[in-house]
């Protein structure tokens, strides 16, 4: 709804869809993020299949964490099962809407590297077009490889993989778009000497709108 130029993309388009515990935070009545997530993505799927469902297909993939378990009972994450395929690339409005739809949260934690990676993994070989919008409440908290959610380092280590990630989708029309930061000033990880705040992660692992990692 907004004034851009109305490009009808083609090709392959997978929506990566945060599907962390706080994506359930209310934001106005009985309102929450997802609810206001789910439902733009589900316009946005019958908008873009109902102007081009010859050309377009779209796919859905969501990231938190699993809820695998080790002998001890505790979780296991940073693992590339945080992430989970909702539904595979079709052009069948009604059955990604209801896949869409049905999306509930998995786990606590943010583990957008997984997302990326299985997103990125889904994309056929074929020469089109690939589009990726990425949908987040929150920041990184996990990556694969790294599930240190106390340290610092272990931040800034998942900062740097998921930073990576992103860079290697060079291939790949990338959409970022974040929400549920109110306080970018705010410490979000310290050492006692180093730390680091919200906005400092987000400038870090995605940039700014006018300099972004990658994509917009």
């Amino acid at each position: 709804s907004n004034n851009a130029k109305r490009i009808i993309p083609s090709g392959e388009l997978m929506l990566v869809i945060d599907s962390s515990s706080s994506m359930d935070t209310i934001v106005s009545g009985t309102t929450t993020r997802k609810d206001l997530v789910l439902n733009s993505a589900n316009e946005l799927v019958k908008n873009l299949l109902t102007a081009n469902s010859k050309d377009l297909k779209i796919g859905v993939v969501t990231f938190s964490t699993g809820n695998q378990k080790n002998d001890d009972g505790y979780l296991i994450t940073g693992t590339d099962a945080d992430a989970q395929k909702v539904c595979d690339f079709t052009n069948d409005i009604s059955t990604l809407q209801s896949k869409i739809s049905a999306i509930e949260g998995t786990g606590q934690y943010t583990n957008l590297d997984s997302g990326l990676l299985l997103a990125q993994k889904s994309f056929s070989t074929e020469k089109n077009n690939k589009y990726m919008i990425v949908l987040t409440d929150g920041l990184p908290n996990l990556a694969v490889g790294y599930n240190d959610l106390v340290t610092y380092d272990g931040l800034k280590n998942v900062i740097t993989k998921t930073k990576s990630t992103l860079t290697s989708l060079s291939d790949v029309n990338v959409i970022t778009m974040l929400t549920g930061i109110d306080n970018e000033e705010a410490i979000l990880k310290t050492d006692g000497t180093n730390s680091y705040t919200y906005g400092q992660v987000i400038n870090e692992v995605f940039g700014t709108e006018k300099n972004p990692t990658i994509g917009k």
